[in-house]
């Protein structure tokens, strides 16, 4: 594939003849309706994942150019991790995987039962690392789905993940009024009687609610027209982040609460400054923040008095035992694991059979634990350190181009910049990088990120693919 870098069209009608946007946008939706969930058996990736590949080939196969600049590193990132997968599934002799760390019990239930060591991958669940290598599928169209587009075009993507984003709310009202039994709830391993949305866990619908906030401070910013229709369509933004704030705090996610709380108060600081920069009256970073973090306290006090009897994030979060809580209990657990099947990990996928055999009496329960609940931990413990220093390259990649979009108030990166760091601080207590829907969130933000430092083709406060807003 011929690398090249496409030049905006600045003035063109929005997203005129794209049809690559419009393919994207319905690969979106499709990760919408299909990618809630985040286990290996929902019924929707008997078509999301095929519907995933389509797209990939026909991202792929249409002519015309790649802008690989943008997500050349999480492209390459990926294929690492795609390839970590792929080794952990190669059969080694015995005497190799006898070897490796945490086999032990394992290679002791082959002599117990009287047959010599088979060959054996380094995963101890094929058919989970088999699962995990095909769930690349969705986040592989997506990067090449964002390199056929130019940049107005990722631009443009904010539009329908906001409209995604409030898609999810309405289905989490009607959760909460149709209760447990709700015929809303799309998947049936799931949160009963919590507003999850689109999803199957109220911490992945939080973060996304998160997510939104800052998203909808910078297309504030850029709404089109006459004084009156500006002010008209930015009050309605204003009323569709206090909804998002009071859909957070009925959720009943604590992580998704705080993160949400610090996702509103930067929307609200970017906004400040830029709308501040934009009628010739810049105003200081510590005044917008001060600004910012007043009004945010106004309004999250006010819709918590209003929400206080669904209010069940907040009860959750000051009824907290950290003691007691489940995850604190886990970590040294967690760790120890980490170091017994170091350096290769388990195998990545393998997290829900690994942990099971080594669960301590103490812990059982009716409930079982699918994931770490902690992603750095479970990347250590299936992964290893080869997973680990790809994580470490991801991150230094992100502060890098970070200071980069800061460096240039580049907008649309920092936004991309913010969307990482919140989905990652998620991901230290929960997995929602491991459902479809957030994982193409994710690489969007990383082809927003990824737009740094280049050409500035597209005009700062008002990109082509916005005009007609």
């Amino acid at each position: 594939m011929r690398e090249a870098v496409t030049t905006p069209q600045r003035d063109r009608p929005l997203l005129a003849g794209a049809p690559l946007y419009y393919l994207f946008v319905a690969f979106l939706v499709v990760c919408f309706l299909g990618g809630g969930g985040s286990r290996d058996d929902i019924l929707s990736l008997l078509y999301l994942r095929p519907i995933a590949a389509l797209c990939l080939v026909a991202f792929a196969a249409i002519p015309g150019s790649f802008d690989w600049r943008s997500v050349r590193v999480p492209f390459w990132l990926l294929s690492g991790f795609a390839l970590v997968t792929v080794i952990q599934l190669i059969p080694l002799p015995p005497a190799v995987w006898t070897s490796l760390g945490g086999r032990t019990l394992f290679a002791e239930g082959a002599q117990a039962v009287g047959i010599a060591q088979p060959w054996r991958p380094i995963s101890l669940a094929p058919d989970l690392t088999r699962n995990a290598l095909a769930a690349m599928i969705v986040p592989f169209a997506a990067l090449i789905g964002l390199a056929r587009l130019d940049r107005a075009e990722r631009e443009g993507l904010l539009t329908p993940i906001i409209l995604l984003a409030s898609a999810s709310m309405l289905l989490a009202v009607l959760q909460l009024a149709g209760g447990a039994s709700s015929p809303f709830y799309l998947y049936r391993i799931t949160n009963e009687g919590a507003a999850v949305g689109a999803f199957a866990n109220r911490n992945h619908q939080a973060i996304m609610l998160a997510i939104t906030l800052p998203m909808l401070g910078l297309w504030a910013t850029r709404m089109r027209g006459d004084p009156q229709t500006r002010r008209i369509k930015r009050a309605c933004i204003a009323l569709l982040a206090m909804l998002t704030m009071l859909m957070l705090i009925v959720t009943g996610s604590r992580a998704g609460l705080v993160l949400g709380g610090l996702a509103a108060v930067w929307a609200a600081f970017q906004y400040l400054r830029t709308m501040a920069a934009r009628r010739g009256r810049p105003m200081s970073r510590r005044r917008s923040l001060l600004f910012a973090l007043g009004a945010m306290a106004l309004v999250g006090g006010a819709l918590s008095y209003l929400a206080f009897g669904h209010a069940e994030a907040l009860r959750r979060l000051f009824g907290l035992d950290v003691q007691g809580d489940l995850r604190v209990q886990l970590f040294p657990l967690l760790a120890d694991m980490a170091r017994t099947y170091l350096p290769f990990g388990s195998g990545i996928g393998s997290f829900d059979p690994v942990f099971r055999s080594g669960e301590p009496f103490d812990l059982l329960s009716i409930g079982y634990l699918n994931h770490a609940h902690d992603d750095l931990m479970e990347l250590a413990i299936t992964a290893g350190v080869p997973g680990l220093l790809l994580l470490a390259v991801l991150v230094g990649w992100w502060g890098w181009k970070s200071m980069v979009a800061v460096r240039e108030d580049n907008q649309q990166a920092v936004l991309g910049a913010v969307v990482i760091l919140l989905l990652f601080a998620m991901s230290l207590v929960d997995y929602p990088l491991r459902t479809p829907f957030v994982a193409t969130i994710f690489m969007i933000s990383c082809a927003w990120l990824g737009d740094a430092g280049g050409r500035r083709e597209i005009e700062r406060d008002e990109p082509a693919s916005l005009r007609s807003l």
